[in-house]
């Protein structure tokens, strides 16, 4: 798995994912997540378009993140999901709790940052 992280539109943050998220590579996924959200960014959009599995343990990794983000109002947005992790999140009725969007752009706009 390769993270990396670029400036989003306003003061949110992206974060690319590319291949799997499981549990060799959620720790690594989780630090990443917890240095860009010690700087509290309004919004933080994932971008899941590379990214081939997920497993549950990345899926927690994605729940402490959403926790860490309501402490202080933030919003989440998954972006450009294939299907195949899709599928994942719908089978563990997590996809009504994480919001996704077809692009960066619809994410951009249904979060209020564009």
């Amino acid at each position: 798995m390769q993270v990396t992280q670029d400036q989003g539109p306003g003061d949110s943050r992206i974060l690319r994912i590319t291949g799997e998220v499981d549990l060799k590579s959620s720790p690594s996924l989780r630090s990443e997540l917890q240095q860009v959200l010690s700087q509290k960014p309004p919004a933080l959009l994932i971008d899941l378009e590379n990214c081939s599995y997920i497993d549950s343990s990345g899926i927690a990794t994605f729940v402490e993140a959403l926790q860490m983000l309501n402490t202080f109002q933030g919003k989440l947005a998954l972006v450009r999901v294939t299907q195949r992790v899709k599928d994942i999140f719908e089978i563990a009725h997590l996809d009504g709790i994480f919001p996704m969007f077809p692009s960066m752009e619809d994410a951009a706009r249904e979060l209020g940052l564009a």
